[in-house]
Parts: C-alpha cells; sequence; structure tokens
C-alpha cells in the first residue's frame, strides 16, 4: 500500500508485487464500505490474479494492491488506511486445494534460474509443501520444453505431489508422461520414476503394486571418468564436466553440501527402494523381512558422503518411523518410541518448522495415543496444531493424522475438550490461512520491488541459516573428527556467521525503506 499527493493511472503504474509487464483488464469503479466509490483494475501474471484499488481523499491517492483471493482483507485495508482508524470486518479465505502459499510459489519459479527452481522444489517436497512443489516443477516443464532428461524429472516429480495429495488419476498420467522423455541410458532418472511409482503405490495402500513397481529393470550409471587416469592427473570431459557442475551447487550451498553425481543420486535411488520395499514387507506383514530391508537401505545412505546428504537425512528419518512401527508391532514400545524421537530429530535439523516435521510429530503422538499415554498424545497434539498455524501447507500433510486427536477429544466430551477440537478441525477445514496471514503480511508492509526481492531473500538466508546449523551441531557432536570434517565445521561456521551479518543488514534495509512519497 502507497499513498501519494499526486492522481495514479492505475492502468499504467508498474505492479509492485511483481517485476516485469502483467497482463490487466479494464479500470472500472465499485463501492468499498466505508470509502464509496474507489477505482479498481484487476491484472494476470503467471496465471496469479492480482487486483489494485486507489482512492483519493484531500489530494492525496491512496493505492493498495495484493491477490485477488483476498479482495476482502484488501478491502478493508484501503478502508482503514482512507479513514485512519481500524474498520471493521470479515475476511474470508478461500479454500482452495492449491492455496495462495502455491501460488505465490509459482510465481517466485519465475524469478528463478532453472537449478534455483529445481533446488527449491525438492526442499519443498521434502519438507512437506507439496502443492509449493508441484508449482516449481510445473514452471520447470514449462522453461525446460527442449530438454527431455529436465522434464522427464519435473513431470515424475509432479506425479509424486499429486500422488501425496491424493490425486491418484493425475499421478499417474504425469508419470506416464515423464516415461516418454526418459532415455534408455538415463538410468538415475528410470530408478526416480520407478521409486516415485513405488511411493504412489504405497499411497493407494498398494504394497504388493509398490513391489511390482520396484522390480522394474534399470540402466547401469557410470562415474563417467577412470580413476587410474584421475590419480595420473587426466581431467577427461565427462569428470571436469562434472566438477563444474559440483562448484556451482557449492557456491549455491554455501560450502556444506557439494551437488550430487550421478553414481550417488543413483546410489540414493536405489536405497531408497530398498527402504520401499522395506515398508512395502510391513504392510505385508513381513515385519523380520522389512526390519533387514530398512537396516540395509539406512547402510547404503550412508555410504554417501556420510549420510551428510539434506535429502539422505529425510529419508533415514523416513526409515526411523518405519522401524518404529515395526518395533511396536513386535511388542518392543521402548525401542518405537527411540525411534520415533530419532526421526523427529532428523526433520528437525533438515527441516525446522516443516509440514514434514509436524507430520512426524503426528506419528509420534498417535503412538503414545496406542501405547496408552493419552495425556501425553494430548500435548503433543496440541503443540502441533497451534504451530500448523504459522506452518504453511501443513493442513494437506495433517489432514489424516490428526484423526487420532479427534478420536481422543471426542471421547472426553469436555469443554476444553470441544475448543481444542474446534481449533484442530480449523486445520483441515482452511488450510490455508496460515499461509494467508504470512503473504498478507508481506502485501502490507512491502511496497516496491526491491522491498519484495529482499523478503525472498531473507526467507532463503532463514532456510540456508537453519541448514548450517544443523550441520555444525552434527559436526561439533562428533567425537574424532578427522581433518576434512574439522575443516567443514570451521567453514560451516564462517558461512552461518556470514549469512547472519547479511539477514541483520537486509533486515535493517526493510525497517528502514522510506516509504514512497
Amino acid at each position: 500500500m502507497i499513498a501519494v499527493r499526486r492522481p495514479l493511472a492505475l492502468g499504467t503504474l508498474a505492479s509492485t508485487m511483481v517485476p516485469g509487464a502483467s497482463v490487466c483488464g479494464e479500470e472500472s469503479r465499485v463501492d468499498i464500505e466505508g470509502i464509496g466509490a474507489v477505482a479498481t483494475l484487476t491484472c494476470q501474471d503467471k496465471g496469479v490474479a492480482y487486483r489494485r484499488y486507489a482512492a483519493e481523499r484531500a489530494g492525496v491517492t491512496y493505492l493498495v494492491e495484493g491477490l485477488a483471493g483476498y479482495d476482502p482483507a484488501l478491502r478493508l485495508a484501503l478502508a482503514s488506511v482512507v479513514n485512519d482508524r481500524t474498520m471493521s470486518g470479515a475476511v474470508q479465505v478461500a479454500q482452495t486445494e492449491v492455496s495462495d502459499a502455491a501460488a505465490f510459489a509459482r510465481v517466485q519459479a519465475g524469478s528463478l534460474d532453472p537449478l534455483g527452481a529445481r533446488d527449491e522444489a525438492y526442499v519443498r517436497n521434502n519438507s512437506g509443501r507439496f502443492a509449493e512443489s508441484s508449482q516449481f516443477f510445473e514452471n520447470i516443464v514449462q522453461r525446460n520444453r527442449g530438454d527431455d532428461a529436465a522434464v522427464a524429472e519435473a513431470l515424475a516429480n509432479q506425479g509424486l505431489q499429486q500422488s501425496n495429495l491424493g490425486n491418484f488419476t493425475a499421478a499417474a498420467r504425469l508419470f506416464g508422461e515423464s516415461e516418454t522423455h526418459i532415455a534408455r541410458s538415463d538410468g538415475v532418472a528410470q530408478r526416480l520414476l520407478r521409486n516415485y511409482r513405488a511411493i504412489d503405490a504405497l499411497n493407494r495402500r498398494n504394497p504388493n503394486g509398490a513391489v511390482n513397481a520396484l522390480s522394474q529393470p534399470v540402466a547401469s550409471v557410470d562415474k563417467g571418468y577412470d580413476e587410474g587416469e584421475l590419480r595420473q592427473g587426466i581431467i577427461t570431459n565427462p569428470l571436469s564436466a562434472q566438477i563444474n557442475r559440483e562448484n556451482l551447487a557449492l557456491q549455491r550451498m554455501g560450502g556444506i553440501e557439494p551437488g550430487l553425481t550421478g553414481p550417488e543420486r543413483a546410489e540414493l535411488l536405489d536405497a531408497q527402494a530398498r527402504a520401499l520395499a522395506g515398508i512395502a514387507a510391513r504392510q505385508q506383514g513381513k515385519l523380520e523381512d522389512g526390519e533387514k530391508m530398512l537396516a540395509e537401505a539406512d547402510r547404503r545412505i550412508m555410504l554417501v558422503r556420510d549420510g551428510r546428504v539434506i535429502s539422505a537425512r529425510w529419508l533415514r528419518s523416513e526409515i526411523e518411523l518405519e522401524r518404529a512401527l515395526i518395533a511396536e508391532a513386535r511388542g518392543r514400545p521402548d525401542e518405537a518410541a527411540r525411534a520415533y524421537d530419532q526421526a523427529i530429530l532428523s526433520i528437525t535439523q533438515a527441516y525446522p518448522e516443516s509440514p514434514t516435521l509436524l507430520a512426524t510429530e503426528a506419528r509420534k503422538a498417535a503412538f503414545l495415543a496406542r501405547s496408552g499415554d493419552v495425556p501425553g498424545a494430548r500435548v503433543l497434539f496440541g503443540r502441533i496444531v497451534e504451530r500448523s498455524e504459522t506452518v504453511a501447507d501443513s493442513g494437506s500433510v495433517l489432514r489424516d493424522l490428526l484423526a487420532p486427536y479427534f478420536t481422543l477429544l471426542a471421547r472426553d466430551g469436555s469443554a476444553d475438550a470441544s475448543s481444542a477440537l474446534f481449533r484442530a478441525s480449523q486445520v483441515l477445514q482452511r488450510p490455508g490461512v496460515a499461509q494467508t496471514q504470512a503473504i498478507l503480511a508481506r502485501e502490507m508492509s512491502e511496497g516496491s520491488d526491491e522491498a519484495s526481492s529482499l523478503f525472498r531473500l531473507s526467507l532463503g538466508r532463514s532456510r540456508e541459516i537453519a541448514r548450517t546449523e544443523a550441520e555444525i551441531a552434527q559436526l561439533s557432536a562428533l567425537p574424532a573428527p578427522s581433518a576434512r570434517e574439522t575443516a567443514q565445521l570451521e567453514n560451516a561456521k564462517q558461512t552461518v556467521g556470514a549469512l547472519k551479518e547479511e539477514q541483520t543488514r537486509n533486515s535493517h534495509r526493510r525497517s528502514h525503506r522510506a516509504p514512497a512519497a
């Protein structure tokens, strides 16, 4: 929102939210309660609708712009500023499967280079923000039509997001499209699609289908260079390309996690396949077989860069959850509790305050309820519900996991239980409300393209700081670190220090940005 001492023509103004030109309709007049007739204009950018309102009073023009889905909030904000007092009114949040956080993700994906968009897509997937992740992968498909490998990977990931959201027909269609773009020699892409189809089968409660998907043959993945030649100092073209890719990824990740090579990705995907086979075995009642497969998967993950890959931590947390379920089924509750705690720790280190972390904690809360610890279960569920109000996209992830909580509250029947039941139900009924508040706060406080860029940079830096601090904690806990690990720890400390200084400067710039005049 801005206020200027001159007239404004809505149709000629550049957007305060997104860079570049937007497609706008015709300017019209509408009545807003508390103001009267005002000018309005609706624009589109990358499929996202924005709305502007402008009102003139005593030589001052007041302009507000924001997502069209929050039209009541825009009207209320303009009326409050024009009248110089808080105006009362109702702010309704649209209930859509793809939240406005996902719409914002679609715009953000368009502002990143393809590698950056791919990185963010996987971060959102692993942290449980499936709708947002899908928007990033959709953007990658649109921008890489000439690159079959990139399109195949993005389509497969879109299919996985749809499966995670319960849209199994759409998932099957996207998996089929992905397969048409995969080369017969691309063993990494084949492994990715194989695993995603197995996950889709498990999402549909079909362990036999998962086993069949995992049995499909895949091409081998070579290192692309000869170790003997490397010892002699010979750098081949494939190795040169690999080094360049790793250097770029190293710069992007602050020196903590260099880009994975093809063989490393293949090894992690094969380890994941083994874990998925273990999950299928558990669902089939083959607990001993499942336990062995999960242990093998965990061991193979640890062979790739000592298990320090961020996405590997997410995968290891899934393995711990499955181990917990097996331990519970075999009558070992103490072992199950330790496995749940280890899974929560892994996710906390990799993806703090994410939907995946809340989902992992919800699974432990359900375990407490099944074990007879009703007070402990209710306390943990209550914390999860409270935090879900500020974690974007948590509604779709928690939808099925809160059922035990509702059962506990319904059995209680007290006034406190009824209040808690209502609050928890809002997570299911209005999954977009938390991200609405976050986006709305940004729209009402940031009034220029520079500010929007600083906001996005701040989010990215916060995420990098959290990851780096988790890496520092892990390296500091090593009983006898090697010289390489000691160097990594020192590098991580320097990195987090620099990131925090930059974050402080960005916060200062945002808070002291001069108002438009």
